[in-house]
């Protein structure tokens, strides 16, 4: 039959093409892909059987939605790659800066998500509610720069744009590590992960890409590894950051002590801390005097039991 025949040439044509060392990349990137595919749609769908309740789930789903997207793209490059006679060639250049630019937008979303982390430990509630509000804003900044690519005709500033991401988002879990300092170890040690696991995920995935991009290097070699990022990507969040275990049952509104915070993940997931800072309230002045009476009668009464200890009295 027809359908047997062109499954046949497929065959056939991929086997030719795996004598060639780029056509095997190809067939590893396009592995990579698809292994990124499904592991990001098991996490959508974890994330909508258990609901949206919260930003770092929301995030998550962003993130996750992203990267289907970015496999997709990567799946196409490296079919395209192979040149199939019997399929569709499409534009090699369209398709790879289309793959660029959306891992422009999966790196803005770890950008927006490890802001949410610096909030949560610094307790910045008005920077928590900045990310609630603008959970679409790396979609509006990739816009301009995808513009002025299209009007060059060339990716420089995204891929700059890319070395600056990276750049910020290590800084911000350095950031939230050393406030980790002033939490109980369990805390301390989670914000340390995301600092190491988040350097080792760039290096070994999306980063030899980065780096091939910017010094004008092949990037063959460089695609098959970062195909592989929305595998990293779920390993670091899902596993570090532990929001599985949050109950789809919770709901914010049934603490008894309403907090912004609880919004992020949950109040299981909230990292408690200590607030090592000088305060100082203003007292009236009788309820100082009384204050400062009191010091000094609790001064005399040291004073007497040290003069007179109880074990030296006589019977």
């Amino acid at each position: 039959t027809p359908a047997i025949e062109q499954v046949l040439s497929l065959a056939l044509e991929a086997s030719a093409a795996m004598s060639h060392e780029p056509l095997v990349m190809n067939c590893v990137q396009g592995v990579g892909a698809m292994s990124s595919m499904c592991a990001c749609s098991v996490l959508l769908l974890q994330i909508f059987r258990k609901g949206c309740n919260y930003l770092l789930t929301r995030q998550l789903c962003q993130l996750a939605f992203t990267d289907c997207l970015l496999s997709v793209g990567w799946l196409l490059d490296s079919i395209n790659d192979m040149n199939f006679k019997s399929l569709p060639h499409l534009d090699h250049d369209l398709v790879a800066a289309s793959a660029f630019l959306l891992l422009l937008v999966s790196m803005l979303m770890e950008l927006h998500l490890a802001v949410g982390f610096v909030a949560v430990y610094w307790r910045r509630e008005g920077l928590l509610l900045f990310l609630q509000r603008t959970l679409f804003l790396p979609w509006v900044l990739v816009i301009p720069v995808a513009v002025v690519s299209g009007v060059t005709g060339s990716l420089t500033l995204a891929r700059w744009f890319c070395v600056c991401v990276v750049v910020v988002v290590l800084g911000l879990y350095i950031c939230a590590s050393y406030r980790a300092t002033w939490y109980p170890a369990p805390a301390e040690r989670s914000a340390d992960r995301m600092v190491w696991l988040y350097s080792v995920s760039f290096l070994l995935t999306v980063g030899p890409l980065v780096v091939a991009s910017v010094s004008g290097l092949p990037q063959d070699l460089a695609e098959a590894p970062a195909s592989l990022n929305g595998v990293a990507n779920v390993i670091l969040y899902t596993c570090v950051l532990k929001f599985s275990r949050q109950s789809p049952d919770t709901n914010v509104n049934d603490h008894r002590t309403p907090s912004i915070f609880v919004t992020w993940s949950g109040m299981q997931a909230l990292p408690v801390g200590f607030a090592i800072e000088n305060e100082e309230f203003r007292v009236h002045v009788d309820q100082s005097r009384a204050l400062a009476q009191s010091e000094r009668d609790l001064r005399s009464l040291e004073a007497a039991v040290t003069s007179n200890p109880p074990y030296c009295r006589s019977v």
